[in-house]
């Protein structure tokens, strides 16, 4: 038996003895059951044996899969009254893509048992997860080969399955036109990033004449990567927006800087670059870490304005 064959194991007789309510442990087996094949029958109580046998059909062996893959062609390529040898490669070519979307699939599925024990649920009402929401999903995730995005891809599936709803389809569709080099330059706008609330955003620090935002090279995130943000829509603008965060009483409200706690005090006429609701979702699913040259730039601003407090 395989790590992950045991990882299974483990996650499914995990999942049987803790207190989870049952409507997330229901939205869990629906999810894997659409992800990786039907592993998943309606009763949940199963012996580790049948668990054990289940989750070695999970992934077969590179050369097993081979193998069959030939000898599939081989057969099929004798019923057709053409070209054998052409028949055979494109056999050959749709189980190779059938096999590595498999793959791919069984990899974010990990990733996602991986993730559920950080997930916290909202609701204690049964709230089932979208069938066409996990459609939708597990063709975009058997299309995505970078670890780094089968990784976020893991974290999604979590966040849904505990608490449906939470993340938008056009969060997914965007997602799959999000290559790992675009991915890498968001990461790095949202070890920038403010979230006050529902909002998130970037104070600009180069703010050019016209009200134009220069490039933030000194941040690892060029103008071009910032237009490409904003294209596939990730944030709303790369042109100033002016914002007031300043409170009726002069007190500081309390914000989230790269995953650290923080205060702030903004009068009108800060310039930001605003988070869009796609942007805002992902970012609650990156490990953070800020930027020291931006924290120094933050803390320039005065006590008065940003205080960093955890």
């Amino acid at each position: 038996m395989n790590a992950e064959d045991n990882k299974l194991i483990k996650f499914f007789e995990t999942l049987n003895s803790i207190p989870l309510p049952s409507w997330v442990k229901k939205n869990i087996l629906i999810a894997l059951s659409k992800g990786v094949g039907q592993l998943i029958t309606a009763g949940f109580d199963w012996p580790t044996a049948w668990l054990e046998a289940k989750a070695k059909e999970l992934r077969a062996k590179a050369d097993g899969n081979i193998l069959v893959q030939e000898e599939a062609s081989n057969q099929v390529a004798s019923l057709f009254k053409t070209d054998s040898e052409l028949a055979t490669r494109a056999l050959n070519y749709y189980a190779r893509k059938i096999i590595e979307n498999q793959y791919n699939r069984e990899d974010v599925a990990n990733n996602f048992i991986f993730e559920m024990p950080n997930q916290t649920f909202k609701s204690n009402e049964e709230i089932i997860i979208d069938d066409d929401w996990l459609n939708t999903f597990w063709t975009i995730s058997e299309t995505k080969s970078s670890e780094d995005i089968k990784f976020i891809l893991g974290k999604i599936l979590a966040k849904e399955v505990s608490n449906p709803k939470s993340i938008s389809p056009i969060t997914l569709q965007l997602i799959s036109v999000l290559t790992t080099d675009i991915g890498s330059a968001f990461h790095k706008l949202c070890n920038l990033s403010i979230k006050h609330g529902d909002f998130v955003f970037v104070i600009h620090p180069n703010l050019t004449p016209f009200m134009s935002y220069g490039e933030l090279s000194n941040f690892g995130i060029s103008f071009d990567e910032q237009a490409e943000l904003e294209g596939i829509g990730l944030i709303r603008s790369i042109n100033a927006v002016s914002i007031d965060f300043q409170t009726l009483d002069g007190t500081f409200d309390d914000c989230d800087y790269a995953g650290v706690k923080a205060k702030m005090n903004f009068s009108k006429g800060i310039n930001i670059i605003d988070f869009t609701r796609a942007g805002r979702e992902l970012r609650d699913l990156l490990d953070l870490k800020a930027n020291e040259m931006y924290t120094e730039f933050l803390n320039n601003l005065g006590k008065d304005k940003f205080q960093i407090v955890g």
